[in-house]
């Protein structure tokens, strides 16, 4: 499944009081729990997302870490 146009209506406010990465996770969650990400979605690579929502790798990767945190994403050793 491309979740290129999935993940590409994001939208990551830098004034917001919220970190970036807080509100990347919470817009993951919120489309994984309304089924619009379906389960067993493979997400984007951490550079593909950042480069689409315009935002810094870390910021990714640490949104992708709160979700793990979260357990609404199960990660998986590469090449899986």
């Amino acid at each position: 499944m491309d979740t290129t146009k999935i993940l590409s209506g994001i939208r990551i406010d830098p004034q917001a009081t919220a970190p970036m990465y807080l509100q990347l996770a919470n817009s993951l969650a919120a489309k994984i729990k309304e089924c619009t990400l379906p389960a067993h979605t493979k997400l984007m690579p951490e550079r593909e997302l950042a480069s689409l929502l315009k935002v810094s790798r870390t910021t990714v990767i640490n949104a992708y870490r709160l979700l793990e945190e979260m357990v609404v994403t199960l990660v998986l050793p590469p090449g899986a």
